[in-house]
């Protein structure tokens, strides 16, 4: 019988890691945008002038710096590649690693039964989550996760051998993701600092490990190594009662959608889903206090996470517009954990086992309606990079979100489209340093630098809202060009004799 389960267990994992993979891949070449280029251009720049690339980055506060990076630049070193096929393996790695620690969580306190079916949620989470939870991407708040997985992995651990070096060790990865993420603070940290309360109630804790976190928690809140190398600081700010109350409402539907257990896909599931949840939070929240310490600090764990991230979206979101499921992408292991913990032991678990695999079963459907939430497919970049190449045009300006230095990393650097900000003035302006490009490219050396023949790429966006009030305030001040063309929703002015912004 051992035999035979160490046969089995790396050929579920080899078929889980895959299951990943395939649903990866699906989603990545639907959705492929700007923000995908971040660690290929930086690493490009890091392998030519080294650390100091990290400082002629202007990176998003959100800046993966130190948890996202160090995985990539791995994988491109390695496969000597930094195009897709990288991107896309670190992605999978860091929802594989999710499923594997949350399964080695669930299982410390529970059963390997109940383990694979919270890694069997994890593995085929609902599409929503690949989509607009942002599970495909390379940058997003699910890399975060990994690290706080382990985080919670680790501490369970500690909790049972009451070891500070596994602490420490719970706490660096904490120290890491938080310095790269904010988002890890309510959906990862606090809950562990919280959850040592009820270590500590016991008597048979020592105060060194909540003296840990909470060192990493102020250091967090400090942004020490954000500081160090000039990111941008996340700043949090309570929106007002209107503002929470649109929230709230969001919450609800983003969890039901999330979380949905009805197949169907409509809002009256969502809510009915999201209401059969809130009835096992509640039930988790009163069990919590009958289980032995152990197993009460890893359900504290894992509903403080789910009760945390609900209510920092509450009290500080400010975006209105699809995406906002990122921030929950936290919600479906901590659920399944949660699920797990009732099922254990307790008189109602067939209910439990009942609603996991209902969340398994929509999970997987999920998958098989067609339905995408991105239409800039992957082929309408090599369209546009064919359309560049044609006209003979390898260096110029655009709109971050509309083919700009995605076609940078993409043609290897054979292309650069330098994103810029838009000016009521002048149309664009060059000379602002965008987040997600680096500070260099913006100096007057590096212009003069270029090559004679450039354009500017208009199209409607953040930086023009009207296209022809930017195309007119910029022919103002730098004269008419030399040719239009036009590309789709991109009208493009050519310059075959450069253009001077300083």
């Amino acid at each position: 019988m051992n035999g035979l389960r160490k046969f089995t267990t790396p050929v579920i994992l080899v078929l889980s890691f895959m299951c990943i993979y395939y649903l990866t891949v699906m989603y990545f070449k639907s959705t492929v945008n700007a923000d995908f280029a971040n660690s290929p251009i930086v690493y490009r720049e890091f392998i030519t002038h080294g650390v100091s690339a990290l400082y002629d980055w202007r990176p998003t506060p959100d800046s993966w710096y130190f948890s996202v990076y160090p995985i990539n630049f791995l994988l491109f070193f390695i496969m000597n590649d930094d195009g897709i096929t990288p991107l896309v393996l670190s992605t999978v790695i860091f929802t594989f690693v999710i499923a594997v620690a949350f399964y080695k969580l669930t299982g410390s306190v529970t059963n390997k039964a109940l383990a694979s079916l919270v890694f069997a949620g994890v593995v085929f989470m609902p599409q929503i989550m690949y989509t607009l939870g942002y599970v495909q991407h390379p940058f997003a708040h699910n890399s975060t996760s990994a690290y706080g997985a382990l985080a919670f992995m680790l501490a369970a651990m500690s909790a049972k051998n009451n070891s500070v070096k596994i602490t420490a060790m719970a706490s660096l990865l904490s120290f890491i993701a938080i310095s790269s993420d904010m988002w890890l603070a309510p959906a990862y940290l606090l809950p562990l600092v919280f959850g040592e309360i009820f270590l500590l109630r016991g008597g048979n804790r020592s105060y060194a490990h909540i003296s840990i976190y909470l060192v990493v928690a102020v250091a967090g809140y400090l942004h020490v190594l954000p500081r160090i190398f000039n990111i941008d600081i996340q700043e949090v700010k309570i929106v007002g009662i209107d503002q929470m109350i649109v929230n709230f409402k969001m919450m609800l539907l983003i969890i039901g959608k999330t979380l949905n257990i009805f197949i169907i896909q409509s809002e009256m599931a969502w809510y009915a889903s999201f209401c059969v949840w809130l009835v096992l939070l509640c039930y988790a929240v009163y069990s919590v206090f009958r289980m032995s310490d152990v197993m009460q600090y890893v359900a504290s764990l894992v509903v403080l996470s789910i009760l945390g991230i609900s209510s920092s979206y509450i009290l500080i979101n400010q975006l209105i517009k699809p995406g906002s499921e990122r921030f929950f992408v936290s919600l479906v292991p901590c659920a399944m954990a949660m699920c797990a913990f009732l099922c254990f032991k307790n008189k109602f678990r067939s209910v439990f086992v009942a609603v996991m695999c209902l969340f398994l079963a929509t999970s997987i459907a999920s998958h098989f309606n067609g339905k995408m939430y991105d239409h800039r497919k992957y082929n309408e970049f090599q369209e546009y990079t064919s359309f560049l190449d044609r006209h003979d045009l390898t260096y110029g300006y655009g709109e971050f979100w509309h083919n700009s230095i995605e076609i940078d990393w993409l043609t290897g650097g054979r292309i650069k489209i330098i994103p810029v900000y838009g000016d009521l003035k002048y149309g664009i302006n060059v000379e602002r340093v965008r987040p997600q490009t680096m500070r260099s490219w913006h100096t007057k050396s590096a212009i003069e630098k270029a090559p004679k023949r450039q354009f500017v790429a208009f199209s409607k966006g953040y930086v023009c809202p009207d296209v022809d009030v930017c195309t007119s305030l910029f022919v103002k001040k730098h004269g008419e060009p030399s040719e239009v063309l036009k590309w789709k929703y991109i009208t493009l002015y050519v310059y075959n004799d450069g253009l001077k912004f300083f």
